[in-house]
């Protein structure tokens, strides 16, 4: 990738493509970009709820606390929460962030860069959950997630194509209705629905969305444990500068007790 990455996803990519060349695969098709304009992801629920909020739309923010309750069976106090913090302002919510993310950074390190963030999204300022899947789709997740995929899939001699980004379907999809993409609990409902009958229903009504994940969990309280061990005592790593040594030693024991899933940012 020539940079580094924050996520073994991006290996096990480059394995699916490798095996893919493997077999004189030369052109695949990728669903990249269906989840950063359709709201794919789960934690849109919270910018969609507050976005209803906001607009006084309380009967239809009812009604999808109700459906998102049923489908996957959170309490009250959950969705109060998550919609209380997205409606918040932004720096609030940046400094929460900040705050949850930052502890196992030097403090000084860290706050020479606690203020970059992406500006709002231009032309969506009135509605919550359009500027959020306008930044994703334009700025923050997919034009990374289009980079990994390019240089892995041409590493094997592979054209990997997104018919979802025709530049025709993505302006369709942000001229539609907020509740096209969220409705009753379930994210992509207007792709949901137009697959009507030609994808089995127990695939069309899935509610256990996850990214491309691997199970860093499992690596890391298996054959990477003394791995990361080494690495974490080692002199080298002790002495830059940029981490908060102690925190990390009690987060990643955190991590091994189970009490934290923080695979990712190991």
């Amino acid at each position: 990738q020539d940079e580094p990455f924050t996520s073994t996803s991006m290996y096990s990519q480059w394995c699916v493509m490798k095996l893919a060349g493997q077999h004189g695969m030369r052109v695949l098709l990728d669903g990249q970009g269906s989840d950063e304009m359709l709201a794919g992801y789960t934690p849109f629920f919270d910018t969609y709820w507050a976005t209803l909020a906001a607009s006084g739309d309380i009967s239809r923010l009812m009604n999808e606390w109700s459906a998102h309750r049923q489908l996957r069976a959170a309490s009250p106090l959950f969705l109060l929460q998550h919609t209380l913090f997205a409606l918040a302002p932004r720096p609030v919510q940046r400094m929460v962030r900040y705050n949850r993310g930052a502890r196992i950074l030097d403090g000084e390190f860290a706050g020479l860069y606690q203020h970059r963030f992406y500006d709002d999204a231009p032309g969506y300022s009135g509605n919550r959950l359009s500027e959020r899947l306008y930044l994703s789709t334009t700025q923050t997740s997919l034009p990374a997630l289009l980079r990994y995929e390019d240089r892995s899939s041409m590493a094997h001699s592979i054209e990997s194509r997104v018919p979802f980004l025709d530049y025709r379907l993505v302006e369709y999809i942000f001229s539609l209705p907020d509740h096209q993409k969220i409705n009753n609990g379930y994210t992509k409902a207007v792709l949901r629905n137009a697959m009507g009958d030609l994808i089995p229903k127990p695939i069309g009504k899935r509610t256990d969305k996850m990214g491309f994940v691997t199970p860093e969990h499992v690596w890391f309280a298996g054959e990477l444990n003394g791995w990361a061990d080494d690495i974490i005592n080692s002199p080298s790593f002790k002495s830059r500068k940029y981490f908060n040594f102690p925190q990390i030693q009690r987060t990643i024991e955190d991590y091994r007790s189970r009490k934290k899933d923080i695979g990712f940012a190991l």
